[in-house]
């Protein structure tokens, strides 16, 4: 589906309408009329906290890496935070934190991942699809960047006693795991309750990796949170404006995927399209005719009006007009093209003369 819906409107009226004035129309602006597209990128309260606190803990890195007291103090402060929890080693409690750090990297991180693409891929997602994987590279192009610019070594003052490699500026044990569980939540989790409750396991399951890494001293406190503020800011930021649910919704409902809803603020959409392209105001917007639609979302558009008047409308989102026409692609590699069929430039131009002779019917001036 897409914020870009494309409506192609015929004239129809009520059986011998009784005699009246005209239905009142608005000037009538250009085709189309080069606004930007009416439905939202909503960039929430969340969304700019969760930005403001990845730049926020940036910053402090970088200004505390480059600063010689600062980078001690800083150190002090890690690594007593590290010695408590070394006071609580135990082996028990050891094995279970090499295989909490084991399950978010390696093998585990990798399964997760493909899992997410091919379930992405089955439910047809593709808009996800390509945020998850733009988002993952920009995590990778983040992290080669901060580790090339701040080259921090592992904790010291404390054993080690889990697997690492490379610098510890960030988590990257913590931010993949992160990034995977934020990408699941956004790509196959229906918005609203379940997404919410997907949320908040996920807050738990972050908080166990953190408390196992630092548990086994691989990384620093801030380590910590810088990892986890990129791999959440990322994801989130991009999910939810290039993927808005109003526009995208993930969903697991039965039925015809070609009818869409045409209520909130695809209705908008659709009231403010057509009072600017038609000249029409639209009070009301009936789906009609869904059972013998299969291709678009045939609409009967009340406009106002006394007596009221009606218009055909075909709601056209971009999904079904690029689906047509590799639809016309493949089958005129197998069958060639039909005689009688019309470019789709052809056939808005047939729409656009039909509605000007329309309008010269209606006693309005008839272009020239």
């Amino acid at each position: 589906m897409s914020e870009k819906a494309e409506t192609v409107t015929t004239r129809v009226g009520m059986a011998s309408p009784p005699p009246g004035p005209a239905a009142r129309q608005a000037p009538r602006h250009r085709r189309p009329t080069g606004a930007p597209p009416p439905l939202p990128h909503p960039v929430s309260v969340t969304t700019r906290a969760w930005l403001i606190l990845a730049v926020v803990v940036l910053a402090g890195v970088t200004l505390i890496s480059v600063r010689a007291p600062s980078l001690r103090l800083d150190n002090q402060v890690n690594s007593a935070v590290l010695r408590l929890f070394a006071r609580a080693r135990t082996p028990w409690l050891t094995d279970v934190a090499n295989g909490i750090s084991a399950a978010g990297s390696g093998w585990g991180a990798t399964v997760a991942g493909l899992s997410t693409v091919v379930l992405t891929i089955v439910f047809r997602r593709w808009r996800h699809l390509l945020v998850f994987l733009c988002s993952l590279f920009l995590l990778q192009v983040a992290i080669t960047l901060i580790t090339s610019g701040t080259t921090r070594p592992r904790p010291y003052g404390v054993l080690i006693i889990g697997n690492w490699t490379g610098y510890s500026t960030q988590a990257v044990t913590v931010a993949v795991p992160t990034f995977l569980l934020m990408s699941i939540a956004y790509c196959l989790v229906v918005p609203g309750r379940p997404r919410t409750y997907a949320k908040a396991a996920i807050a738990v399951i972050v908080v166990v990796f953190c408390l196992a890494c630092l548990y086994l001293a691989v990384d620093h406190l801030d380590d910590l949170l810088l990892g986890v503020a990129l791999a959440v800011a990322i994801p989130v930021s991009a999910f939810r404006f290039f993927t808005p649910n109003e526009v995208f919704p993930v969903a697991y409902r039965r039925g015809n995927t070609a009818h869409v809803d045409v209520t909130g603020a695809r209705g908008e959409a659709i009231r403010q399209g057509t009072r600017d392209q038609l000249g029409f105001t639209v009070t009301g917007i009936t789906p009609v005719g869904l059972e013998s639609s299969a291709g678009s979302t045939p609409l009967r558009l009340r406009v106002e009006g006394a007596p009221q008047e009606y218009l055909f409308a075909k709601l056209y989102t971009k999904g079904h007009v690029r689906a047509d026409r590799w639809y016309k692609v493949w089958r005129t590699i197998l069958y060639g093209s039909l005689e009688d069929e019309l470019p789709r430039s052809e056939l808005v131009g047939y729409v656009r003369r039909t509605e000007g002779l329309a309008r010269c019917g209606r006693g309005a001036a008839c272009p020239g």
